[in-house]
């Protein structure tokens, strides 16, 4: 039997195959719109290569997290709810991304990953009527029901609330998770600064489950201290980068005053 799968070549991981459920939920409208979001919003305009989208580093966490899965060796539901729970955990994200997360606490009392949650859920929409007559593919969380996802726990993994598999949730949100392996690499790479430069292979090898959490073995020790290095790095240099920061602000200020 021949399944349909596509193969994504992807800047930083090569070619990444998607097929099955993952290729459903990446032809929802949710993760479609997700081509038109920035990663790092206003950096580009201190960093001119930084016009990756949010939705290249879904589909780079969704690898890594896969890549996890099987070191690991989680069995198919613990492998379906960690890699849509990587694929989708960035859907609730707005335009220009982090930019305009304190405004959308202030006007909806949530921020993105809440949003991430309630979209899975199918307790939200960030379609507008009049949008919705164009659209035609099920939304996330009808893809979910289809296939018997459960999209609490998905939703828990995202949110970091997942209580009985809290392995899985600290694959996607822990000091050091699948989302930072890929955000690091990939916004080095696209900034053309160096200090996101890590051994994502080695860390992923060093992995383990033990009482029920995520550990790292003695032998990661190195590779866990250059990550947190790494992180340190990149966010001093590009993502509290002054000039944009002020640029962010300038926005936020902006649309503030918008009656």
């Amino acid at each position: 039997m021949v399944y349909e799968h596509k193969v994504i070549r992807d800047s930083i991981h090569g070619d990444i195959k998607i097929e099955g459920l993952i290729l459903n939920l990446l032809e929802t409208p949710e993760l479609q719109r997700l081509y038109n979001i920035k990663q790092l919003g206003l950096a580009h305009l201190v960093f001119p290569g930084a016009h990756h989208t949010r939705l290249e580093h879904s589909l780079g966490t969704y690898n890594i997290a896969f890549k996890a899965a099987n070191l690991l060796k989680l069995d198919k539901n613990d492998t379906e709810l960690i890699t849509c729970a990587a694929l989708l955990h960035d859907i609730g994200h707005g335009p220009f991304s982090h930019t305009l997360e304190s405004i959308l606490r202030n006007t909806l009392d949530a921020d993105h990953v809440d949003l991430t949650g309630k979209l899975i859920l199918g307790d939200y929409d960030i379609f507008c009527s009049e949008e919705k007559e164009f659209i035609t593919s099920p939304d996330v969380h009808e893809i979910l029901s289809r296939n018997d996802i459960n999209q609490k726990e998905v939703a828990d993994i995202i949110i970091g609330k997942s209580h009985k598999k809290q392995y899985l949730s600290q694959l996607l949100n822990s000091a050091i998770d699948v989302d930072q392996l890929d955000y690091l690499i990939r916004d080095a790479y696209y900034t053309g600064v160096a200090y996101g430069i890590i051994d994502m292979e080695r860390y992923l090898q060093t992995l383990t489950i033990n009482s029920g959490k995520l550990a790292v073995r003695r032998k990661g020790v190195v590779v866990v201290e250059s990550i947190l290095m790494a992180r340190a790095l990149m966010y001093s240099s590009v993502y509290f980068h002054k000039t944009v920061r002020i640029a962010e602000l300038m926005l936020s200020k902006a649309i503030e005053m918008i009656p």
